[in-house]
């Protein structure tokens, strides 16, 4: 049983080799597309971090700015995997659910970050190694919020409420974690807001998360306020394939709204 879930991931694992490779040919050929929306999105464009290549032993990663196009190309379960591993390992409940999870991981992601997204504008970017494993994602939505982080559901929050970037689905694999991959994800999401002509960034930390907390802290990011909300968790018990949307168990919780103010010189 072990070593069919193994096995298993490791097809993910091909699949999603085989999914970066082929985007980084349509990235490293100029495929790539305009917005339809009225703010700038920056080309897709791969590059080596000098963090990632100074930390430790720890090689060089690349990141990847995905237009619609790019996202049209690829099937996005290799990302999928890696975000549902790197935050779910060791609470799933069986191989079907993870991959169930991965699967409608992969919907959501799409709806958000392509041309199906609600979002006034979003993009995705994706951590990359040197064959095309993913290593890393983050997401940078431009939502409609107040000052306090409350998505506006009353006339009255609506006045008061703006478009904000906001970093979401951000995720560093259980094996590149301690590398400086996560430091550089934020800043690739920062450099987009400033694309967009937006002067902050906004993101949500669970409460208990401490370390998150403090972490962002030192990437420049303040405490605003806290906002109650429902995170996923896997269901328990799951042993078979649940229509779509019941992999996930939402629960109360209460997430910290954190901004940072971009400073200007830090567009490229």
């Amino acid at each position: 049983r072990l070593l069919g879930r193994e096995d298993s991931r490791r097809a993910r694992r091909a699949r999603s080799a085989l999914d970066m490779l082929l985007l980084l040919g349509i990235v490293l050929t100029g495929a790539a597309s305009s917005s339809l929306g009225l703010r700038p999105r920056p080309a897709s464009r791969v590059y080596a971090s000098a963090v990632g290549s100074t930390v430790g032993e720890s090689p060089a990663f690349r990141l990847v700015a995905l237009d619609d196009v790019s996202l049209e190309r690829t099937s996005l379960t290799g990302v999928a995997a890696m975000f549902v591993d790197s935050w779910f390992w060791g609470t799933m409940s069986s191989e079907v659910q993870e991959q169930q999870l991965v699967d409608e991981v992969a919907v959501d992601m799409r709806k958000r970050y392509s041309e199906q997204r609600t979002a006034d504008d979003s993009q995705l970017v994706v951590a990359l190694g040197d064959y095309g494993e993913v290593w890393g994602c983050a997401g940078v939505e431009l939502l409609s919020m107040t000052v306090d982080g409350k998505l506006p559901s009353s006339w009255s929050e609506r006045r008061g409420a703006r478009l904000r970037p906001h970093i979401s689905n951000l995720a560093v694999s259980r094996a590149r974690r301690r590398t400086g991959l996560g430091r550089a994800l934020v800043r690739e999401c920062e450099q987009i807001a400033l694309a967009w002509k937006c002067p902050e960034m906004t993101l949500f930390v669970d409460h208990e998360n401490e370390p998150a907390i403090a972490l962002y802290e030192t990437l420049g990011y303040r405490v605003v306020s806290s906002v109650q909300a429902d995170k996923p968790i896997p269901r328990k018990g799951q042993t078979r394939r649940l229509d779509p949307g019941y992999a996930f168990a939402w629960v109360p919780c209460a997430n910290v709204f954190l901004v940072r103010d971009l400073p200007q010189g830090l567009e490229e």
